[in-house]
């Protein structure tokens, strides 16, 4: 699940019970939902996988979701209906484990707010349902990091960060750990994505260069893994307010 998805309407909360069986739905899910079980298990039976869900377990289904609910034991659930803005993206339920207490608090509190009749709550009940989605995002960011090492990634990056080919594919092929991981993990470390994370080493070397070398302007951008001398130019411009040539005029190096 993504992190910058808007929620634009909040429909109901509810919680409610299921005695052991077999529920067939009948057709696709109207919203979308966030469900937490407080006790009990179930399986989420979907086209090609299934959430198996047990008690402190939380889960989000997606909007035009098709799937069919068996119940193993007597079970009791919270489940939030709202609804994402409209995307291209095709959306695919998801389960999180044994979410705590701090989530679990958060889905009672919901309820609470939201079967509360007086409609001073509902800017409260926004905010929480927020605070629920991000609890379940860093969940599945947690998961998902399991065995990434940053330290690894970050090593990899500053030892090939001037050759002109680094890339997030090479990246990858260097460290074992997948695009999708990579980005994750710097943008969960450095609140920075890969290629901003190598233009910013790039042009911190290409600082101290413009300062302690005789190096021209194009033989620095090009030795700090710029192939092109123009846009080296604007992106030093870009990230410290000045062209190379004044910088290191200023800072008395020519």
């Amino acid at each position: 699940m993504r992190a910058d998805l808007i929620i634009q309407k909040l429909y109901s909360a509810f919680d409610g019970e299921f005695n052991p069986g077999f529920i067939k739905t009948k057709g696709l899910r109207h919203s979308d939902c966030f469900v937490y079980y407080l006790y009990g298990s179930a399986d989420y039976i979907f086209d090609g996988y299934t959430l198996n869900v047990r008690e402190g377990d939380s889960f989000y289904l997606a909007k035009n979701s098709l799937y069919d609910i068996r119940i193993n034991e007597k079970s009791k659930y919270i489940c939030i209906d709202f609804e994402f803005q409209p995307s291209k993206e095709t959306r695919h339920s998801l389960l999180f484990k044994n979410v705590g207490i701090a989530t679990s608090k958060k889905f009672l509190k919901f309820l609470h707010i939201r079967t509360d009749v007086s409609g001073d709550n509902f800017p409260k009940a926004f905010s929480m349902i927020y605070e629920i989605y991000f609890e379940l995002l860093k969940r599945s960011n947690e998961k998902y990091l399991k065995g990434v090492s940053f330290d690894k990634i970050n090593e990899y990056i500053i030892d090939n960060y001037t050759c002109p080919d680094i890339s997030l594919e090479s990246i990858a092929s260097g460290t074992g750990f997948s695009e999708a991981q990579i980005r994750r993990t710097l943008k969960s470390r450095l609140r920075i994505t890969p290629v901003k994370h190598i233009n910013f080493l790039r042009l911190e070397k290409a600082e101290r260069l413009l300062i302690e070398s005789n190096l021209s302007i194009s033989e620095i951008a090009f030795a700090t893994g710029f192939e092109d001398q123009f846009y080296f130019s604007r992106a030093f411009k870009k990230q410290y307010g000045i062209s190379p040539m004044s910088y290191r005029r200023n800072n008395g190096a020519e």
